[in-house]
C-alpha cells in the first residue's frame, strides 16, 4: 500500500484538553497483507508532551521514520487492531525513551487505529519496589510486625510460625500483651511495660529490649525486640522486629555446662595442671 497524504484530523477538540496522549494512525501492509508499518495521522498536545514528538514533524510520516528502532511487536499489535477491529490493551516497556506505557488501542475506521497513551513508568517502578520489599518482608526469619498501640495490623509468615499460630490471619488483631505472660521476669506488668515501649516508639524514639513472649500454646520464650516508628498514610504505627532467642540461649547453656564440666575435671585431677597462653604465661591452674 502506498502512503497517503495527511487526512483531516479526526481526534476532535476534546482531545486537546485531556491529560492522556492520543494518536491516530493508518496501518501499512505488504503484498501479503502483513502489517509492516504505520503512518501518523494526528496526535494531541499531551501525546507530544509525553513522547517529545512534535505533531508538525511526524504527521504524515511512517512510524519507523519517527521512532528509532521501533519494535515489531508494536507494529504487529497495532496491525491486528487496524485490520480486525479488535481492541488492544497492554502495559509494557518500550525501548523508545525507556518507559513503561499503558496503551489502549482501538480502530475508529478501516485500516486505522487510535491509541491512548499513559506513562506508568513511576507506577511500575513503585510496584516493583513494593514487590521487592514484600519479598524481603516475607522471607525474613525474624518476626516482623506492624502494630498500632493496641493490636497487630500486619505481619510476615515468620510471625505466625514463631508464635505458634496456623496462619497470619489468626494473629492479626491480637495485642502484643496477649502473646506475652501477664508478668515479665523482672516482675513488671506486661501490658503496662509493652504500652510504655510502644508509646515511646510512636514518639519517634527507637526502642530495643529483651522480652518474654508466649506462644499460642502458652509456652514462654525469650526474645529481643526492636521498635521503630512507621508513618503510614492513614495512621501512625510501629514496626517491630522480634528475634526468638531460644536457640541462642540453649547454645549458651550447653557451652556453660561444658565449661563447668571441664572445670570440674580440672579441679578433681590428682596431679597439678597448669594452663599457659601462647606467650607461656600462666592463665589457670587446678587446686
Amino acid at each position: 500500500m502506498k502512503e497517503k497524504n495527511k487526512p483531516k484530523s479526526q481526534l476532535g477538540m476534546f482531545s486537546k484538553h485531556i491529560n492522556i496522549g492520543i494518536a491516530l494512525h493508518e496501518i501499512i501492509t505488504d503484498g501479503d497483507g502483513k502489517a509492516v508499518d504505520f503512518i501518523f495521522l494526528d496526535v494531541n498536545p499531551f501525546y507530544e508532551k509525553l513522547t517529545y514528538l512534535k505533531a508538525s514533524e511526524i504527521i504524515g510520516k511512517r512510524g519507523t521514520e519517527v521512532i528509532p528502532n521501533l519494535e515489531q511487536k508494536w507494529i504487529d499489535a497495532y496491525g491486528k487492531v487496524a485490520l480486525t477491529g479488535e481492541p488492544f490493551h497492554i502495559i509494557d516497556h518500550s525501548n523508545y525513551l525507556d518507559k513503561f506505557w499503558e496503551v489502549h488501542a482501538f480502530s475508529p475506521g478501516p485500516r486505522q487505529f487510535a491509541v491512548t497513551l499513559v506513562d506508568v513508568t513511576n507506577k511500575h517502578h513503585s510496584e516493583r519496589a513494593e514487590e521487592k520489599y514484600r519479598l524481603l518482608f516475607e522471607s525474613a526469619k525474624d518476626a516482623i510486625i506492624i502494630s498500632d498501640k493496641n493490636q497487630f495490623l500486619e505481619c510476615n509468615s515468620s510471625t505466625a510460625e514463631m508464635f505458634g499460630f496456623g496462619s497470619k490471619g489468626e494473629i492479626l488483631g491480637v495485642s502484643p500483651w496477649a502473646v506475652s505472660p501477664p508478668v515479665q521476669p523482672d516482675g513488671t506488668d506486661s501490658k503496662e511495660k509493652a504500652s510504655y515501649y510502644l508509646s515511646e516508639a510512636m514518639e519517634g524514639k527507637p526502642q530495643q529490649f529483651l522480652w518474654q513472649h508466649m506462644r499460642k500454646d502458652g509456652t514462654p520464650f525469650n526474645a529481643s525486640v526492636s521498635l521503630n516508628k512507621l508513618d503510614l498514610s492513614d495512621r501512625d504505627c510501629v514496626m517491630a522486629v522480634v528475634k526468638d532467642l531460644t536457640q541462642e540461649i540453649e547454645a549458651e547453656r550447653k557451652i556453660r555446662e561444658r565449661q563447668e564440666f571441664l572445670e570440674g575435671v580440672l579441679q578433681s585431677a590428682p596431679d597439678a595442671i597448669v594452663t599457659l597462653d601462647t606467650h607461656n604465661q600462666v592463665i589457670d591452674w587446678n587446686k
